[in-house]
């Protein structure tokens, strides 16, 4: 039986996945529930019926405007579920039909990897979210990759311990590095406990102080910038915006003479390499247990022997490449700079990312994004000087996601570098 049927299937979840993503790109940046209460119109509070949930079609019926007030709904939510089925349906076609990726995915078919294209999708849709949430909040949830790695965790060496075969197209670890992913898991479990404890330290404890602090200072700044965001809010939601009432983001001088916005004055905050010293000293257990993993690597040969172990050894050492290449870049460029390089949410969504497709895929994404980075930057500054405005600065987690799927879609031009 062709599989086609089942891409179609697909694709017509990947587009209700879609939907969902619109609520937790709207509601979890505000603390909201993602549960309840159902889907409504933002504007007069009617409560969506059902044939008003369909994705994609249901904005075309209702012709893109609230069926009660008429206000208008954004055309980011058919265009969010579009995508998200899109690619949905983009992956299975690519791994399954082409030989731009690992041909251990052609081999095996749907039937014999479904479990492990389920977490790649998932993954897919949380780089969507995660995207959407950083352009406008400049902020990932670090709920988005928790979600993924705990699925990449529990599927993963489930999958394959109940059908071994299904590890045909995970990059498996030898034993070795089993032992050395469990070290450094056991190392981040002892330095999370001892945080959480107050025994180690948290990095930026007093940052939310010092900003209190710059507010009071300048409150001026801070109360244009919400009429700005209330603007950005509004056409994000599709609601009309007067020119009148269109505004500039706020700026202040610092003791630099330069001006600066509310997002420019947390990277002012004065004691950013004290705050990296603090990070590595909790990076500090995770790589002594990788350490001690290693010398224990020759007291447990059976480990080669037990995929579904080698499998989670993978996982688990993914996460600790991805999270450690971004984190130690973070580190090092905020000593040189004396600014917080990357957010930590980019850090844990490289980890997510490392989790699901392997140890060597997050450092391709790391050195790729600059080139998404690069390209979104000559378009900003193109677009700015065509409408006379002022180039956005757009953050980094939209440039590892994009990378992420350059990786994904065409791994197999990669494997000249290894």
């Amino acid at each position: 039986m062709s599989d086609w049927p089942w891409y179609v299937l697909i694709a017509c979840y990947g587009a209700c996945v879609g939907s969902f993503l619109n609520v937790v790109i709207y509601r979890l940046p505000e603390g909201k529930s993602i549960v309840t209460p159902p889907s409504a119109c933002p504007h007069c509070g009617k409560t969506l019926r059902m044939w008003e949930n369909i994705p994609v079609l249901a904005w075309f019926f209702l012709g893109g405007k609230c069926a009660r007030c008429k206000t208008p709904i954004s055309f980011q939510y058919p265009a969010i579920e579009f995508l998200t089925g899109a690619l949905f349906l983009a992956v299975p076609i690519i791994y399954y039909h082409t030989d731009w990726v690992n041909t251990a995915w052609a081999y095996a078919g749907l039937a014999g990897s479904w479990p492990i294209l389920v977490v790649h999708v998932m993954l897919i849709a949380a780089l969507i979210a995660a995207t959407m949430i950083d352009i406008r909040h400049y902020i990932i949830p670090l709920g988005i990759p928790y979600v993924i790695v705990l699925l990449a965790l529990i599927v993963y060496p489930v999958a394959t311990y109940l059908k071994p075969d299904f590890a045909s197209v995970i990059p498996l670890t030898q034993s070795g590095g089993v032992t050395i992913a469990l070290g450094g898991l056991v190392g981040l479990i002892v330095a999370n406990v001892l945080l959480r404890l107050g025994i180690l330290p948290y990095s930026f404890a007093d940052e939310q102080e010092w900003l209190e602090q710059v507010q009071k200072e300048h409150p001026e700044l801070f109360e244009q910038q919400k009429k700005s965001d209330h603007v950005l809010d509004e056409n994000a939601s599709g609601q009309a915006v007067q020119d009148g009432e269109k505004t500039k983001p706020a700026s202040v001088a610092s003791d630099d003479g330069h001006h600066h916005t509310p997002i420019d004055m947390y990277l002012l905050y004065p004691h950013t390499r004290r705050e990296m010293g603090k990070e590595a000293l909790f990076l500090l257990l995770p790589l002594l247990g990788m350490i001690g993993g290693f010398f224990l690597k020759s007291h447990w040969p059976e480990i080669a022997g037990m995929i579904w172990l080698r499998v989670l050894g993978t996982v688990i050492l993914g996460y600790i490449s991805g999270g450690a290449v971004i984190w130690l870049t973070r580190i090092l460029g905020s000593i040189a700079f004396g600014k917080e390089a990357m957010g930590l949410g980019d850090v844990h969504l490289l980890a997510a990312i490392g989790a699901v497709l392997g140890p060597m895929e997050p450092i391709y994404v790391f050195f790729l994004a600059p080139f998404f980075g690069l390209l979104a930057a000559l378009i900003s500054f193109g677009v700015a000087r065509i409408y006379k405005g002022q180039a956005r600065v757009i953050p980094y987690g939209p440039y590892l996601a994009g990378a992420t799927l350059v990786v994904m879609f065409a791994r197999q031009f990669f494997n000249v570098l290894g």
